[in-house]
């Protein structure tokens, strides 16, 4: 007869033999791209220094160019504007609902159904 659990244990062995260098080869890729993912964005995101000295320049201009105005400044007067006033409505909720031009259906009666009557089978098929 044939040994059926030696056979499955060494089909077992054959497919994860068969297996193995895709699996590695797999790893091996994932494992290289996300190494070199992190390295490309741990250089854009580098920490600022906790105490950076910021020197200071002091920037004197060399010459100063007086701005003449083309056209002469005139001041107008401002216009007061008068607020405007109006009435405050205030609509009651039974108002509202009264004002409502769609107003639901009446609900229908609820119809009761009619029992039928009892029929015997056995009148029905006599030969049986």
């Amino acid at each position: 007869m044939i040994d059926i659990p030696s056979l499955e244990r060494r089909w077992i062995k054959y497919k994860i033999k068969r297996l193995t260098p895709y699996a590695l080869a797999t790893l091996a890729i994932s494992g290289g791209l996300i190494t070199f993912l992190y390295s490309m964005n741990r250089d854009d995101v580098t920490p600022p220094p906790l105490h950076q000295e910021i020197p200071l320049v002091k920037v004197t201009p060399t010459h100063v160019i007086p701005i003449e105005p083309s056209m002469p400044i005139v001041e107008q007067p401002i216009a007061v504007v008068a607020p405007i006033i109006t009435p405050i409505t205030v609509v009651r909720p039974d108002l509202v609902e009264a004002a409502v031009a769609w107003k639901p259906k009446e609900l229908q009666k609820k119809i009761t159904p009619t029992p039928l009557p009892y029929v015997n089978p056995m009148t029905l098929y006599p030969f049986s």
